[in-house]
């Protein structure tokens, strides 16, 4: 222990005479100590200041000095000077023999006289007396118990004045010593106690150490310094989890009582800790089994085999949150008094801000490095939509983050959806009962749930199977988290730990943030899938309703032409058949019938091919053309018979060229198809007017617009919708069938353009524009 707390300090022993003024004559007796900050800069602890001016105003001494000794050390250290006027004294190192200081501490027998004395006082001693101007000194021993044993720390009572100390005054002292012994060795234990506490937070901190290693060995040392301070058989130092209330033994020190160890879990208000952090009091008692304190199940059985115990449990305050408690115990014949109560509230005192500390600092850090992890998970989610591939990123993410022993996504107790590299849980495996109970807990409640122990913890059930203490099952801390839907938990996350690991806030914000995380990315991974397969039945029904369109148009385009033929088919079949008939009207309509039936077949053929060339899309192939040559080319071809009927087409095409990458086939079979509607039209005479132009782009070459005009017929509104259906047409039976304008569309769209029709209505005439990109 001496060495454990002496780094801290930085203490390292001169050996030099302070008579001789530092010129390194070897001395023993007194010794100046130093470290990296003087002692002198060190706060000391209440409990010596208050003894220094109790010696000081019993004596009406000029100067007191106070000398502590160490834990199992036999010399004894200036840590408090009461009246001197400076502090250069504090850290002398009184040793055993050497001096009256010396002397007291092998005989613990008052020593008095003159600072003047030859022989008694060492250099050492007699330089810090005389550089106070002391004439008489007084040097006493406080004990905590009778004998050399209990010797405790020594008193240096100075006087500027050449006078006696009395016997009675002495007598009087030695009692105020024996009073204040144990008070002033318990501070200097509890200060010991602490700057070792503080040593272990502040070396975790700069190694970077992880939440749950970091907690476990500030409350470690806790635990074991409160225990040896309070000469007990068991130190156990409970935290409350912020998120249930529940309290959570994060340490153990001692004698383990049945029942009883890390990672235990009380209930809110259960067993003394409970009732201390209840109460926000100190609970004392000298018998465990017959005190008010509630009992939870778990200890019920155990309690009636320990032997009678007394028990003493202070909460642990920080502000005015209780964060835990420190319980105690040892045998009940040896009862704690009101001293031990008020050691053990200092001590919680002294731990809390250490903890709080310990705690903040840490998880600061993890939840700095969870941030960057979450943004990265984030980030790898958007690119995934598949449920495993998010479990095993989330399993991956979690595990490293939370430092946990194991991790897993179940889509129920029964079903695992993945786990880490180590396989199923082995806590799943051997604790089947717990561990379905556990995930089946959080499926319903949708609540993060954490235990230290899953076999030890009152607030879950327990098969008969599993009272027992699982020593074979070693990672039986679990943190369970769910992952939320809409729809309720869509799974569960579990991570799995050493039996008593704590899992604290951090972890708990993290696995949480990144099971939020996981949960979207799966929500809406199944809605792709729901949404592929929607889109699936979606195009079968679509293709059967278009299946089922095409065999209605088509069997009704079909139809009239092969009843034509059929027809006169029939009449020819039926004229062979009767010589009477055909001696009477002879075959001179043969021919005629003959051609009537190729003209009906071919119109049907007509048909057919069309829908395949529909169907099938054929590749345009790209070259770059003018579409004024397009238009004119496609005029040529109709304006005779259009004149022939009285129709008239003008063409405004523009002074300047107009070039598009485009199928000159295609694109002239658009411009006659739209031409070829247009002169259908119109009854009788009438205008087609036709213009094209090209439509300027800041950001790109621009368009290239191509509008035809004419004055026929017109369209109703309501059949606009429908005039690109396939077999939607207007035209009267065997002048169309609904083809034209669907193949202009589909061939416009291959060539990466837009086409429209408007029209004012009935009697109004029709206007179709297409686009196409013009070329760069």
């Amino acid at each position: 222990m001496d060495r454990a707390w002496r780094p801290a300090l930085g203490q390292i022993t001169l050996g030099v005479d302070l008579l001789n003024g530092g010129t390194g004559a070897a001395t023993a007796g007194i010794t100046q100590t130093t470290s990296g900050p003087a002692l002198s800069a060190l706060a000391p602890p209440p409990v010596l200041a208050e003894t220094a001016q109790a010696f000081r105003a019993l004596f009406k001494a000029d100067v007191v000095w106070l000398a502590v000794r160490e834990s199992r050390a036999r010399s004894a250290v200036i840590r408090y000077a009461e009246g001197a006027r400076d502090r250069h004294g504090l850290g002398i190192r009184v040793k055993p023999g050497i001096g009256v200081g010396g002397s007291v501490l092998l005989t613990g027998q008052p020593w008095s006289g003159p600072t003047s004395t030859e022989g008694a006082l060492s250099p050492s001693e007699r330089a810090l007396l005389l550089s106070e101007g002391m004439e008489a000194a007084l040097v006493l021993p406080l004990v905590s118990d009778a004998g050399i044993a209990g010797l405790e720390a020594l008193v240096y009572i100075g006087s500027r004045q050449a006078r006696p100390f009395r016997q009675k005054a002495i007598e009087q002292g030695l009692r105020l010593g024996l009073r204040l012994g144990r008070r002033v060795r318990n501070a200097q234990r509890l200060d010991e106690a602490t700057r070792r506490w503080s040593l272990v937070a502040n070396q975790q901190i700069d190694r970077g150490m992880q939440v749950p290693h970091h907690i476990d060995d500030v409350a470690h040392a806790v635990a074991a310094d409160a225990r040896r301070l309070l000469r007990s058989g068991t130190a156990i130092l409970f935290l409350v989890d912020r998120l249930s209330g529940a309290l959570h033994s994060v340490a153990v020190d001692g004698v383990e009582p049945p029942a009883i160890r890390r990672g235990q879990v009380l209930p809110a208000g259960f067993g003394a800790a409970g009732r201390a952090i209840e109460t926000r009091t100190s609970f004392v008692t000298a018998d465990y089994a017959s005190s008010a304190v509630r009992v939870s199940e778990v200890f019920a059985e155990a309690i009636k085999t320990w032997t009678p115990i007394a028990c003493l449990s202070v909460p642990i305050l920080f502000e005015t949150e209780a964060i835990g408690a420190i319980s105690f115990a040892r045998p009940s014949d040896r009862p704690y008094s009101d001293d031990d109560v008020q050691q053990a509230e200092i001590i919680a005192t002294e731990a809390a801000p250490l903890l709080i500390r310990a705690r903040a600092e840490a998880e600061n850090r993890q939840r700095q490095h969870g941030a960057a992890e979450m943004s990265r998970l984030a980030e790898m989610l958007t690119k995934t939509r598949d449920v495993s591939v998010v479990s095993e990123r989330l399993v991956h993410s979690v595990i490293s983050l939370v430092d946990g022993w194991d991790c897993a996504v179940w889509a129920n107790p029964d079903q695992l959806i993945i786990a880490s590299s180590r396989g199923t849980p082995v806590v799943r495996q051997e604790l089947r009962g717990c561990f379905s109970a556990l995930v089946r807990k959080i499926a319903v409640e949708a609540v993060t749930f954490w235990t230290p122990d899953l076999t030890n913890d009152p607030r879950l059930p327990r098969g008969r199977e599993e009272r027992g203490y699982h020593e074979a099952v070693q990672d039986r801390a679990v943190l369970a988290v769910p992952l939320p839907s809409e729809a309720g938990v869509i799974a569960t996350l579990t991570v799995t730990g050493m039996a008593g690991r704590i899992f604290s806030e951090a972890d708990i914000e993290l696995a949480q943030g990144l099971a939020d995380l996981a949960a979207l990315a799966m929500a809406n991974a199944r809605a792709y899938h729901d949404l592929q397969l929607s889109k699936a039945a979606v195009l079968r029904h679509e293709k059967l309703v278009l299946a089922g369109r095409l065999a209605a148009g088509l069997g009704h385009e079909l139809r009239n032409p092969l009843q034509n033929a059929v027809g006169f088919i029939a009449e020819l079949r039926e004229r062979a058949a009767a010589p009477t008939l055909l001696a009477t009207l002879g075959f001179e309509e043969f021919p005629s019938l003959l051609k009537h039936v190729h003209a009906e077949l071919r119109r049907a053929a007509s048909i057919v091919n069309r829908l395949l060339d529909y169907v099938r899309e054929r590749k345009p192939a790209l070259e770059s053309i003018d579409v004024r040559q397009i238009v004119a080319e496609a005029v040529a071809l109709v304006s005779t018979s259009a004149a022939r009927s009285g129709k008239r087409i003008t063409v405004s095409p523009g002074d300047m060229s107009l070039p598009v990458q485009a199928d000159a086939v295609m694109l002239k079979q658009v411009v006659l198809n739209i031409l070829g509607n247009a002169l259908d039209a119109l009854e009788g005479a009438g205008s087609i007017d036709i213009s094209a132009r090209l439509e300027p782009d800041a950001a790109g070459p621009g368009r290239v617009i191509v509008a035809i005009r004419d004055t026929g017929c017109g369209i109703p509104p309501e059949s606009l919708p429908n005039v690109f259906d396939l077999f939607y047409t207007t035209k009267e039976i065997g002048k169309g069938v609904g083809f034209g304008l669907a193949i202009c569309q589909a061939m416009i769209e291959q060539h990466g353009g837009t086409i429209t029709i408007t029209s004012p209505g009935v009697g109004k005439g029709t206007t179709v524009v297409f686009e196409l990109p013009a070329e760069r």
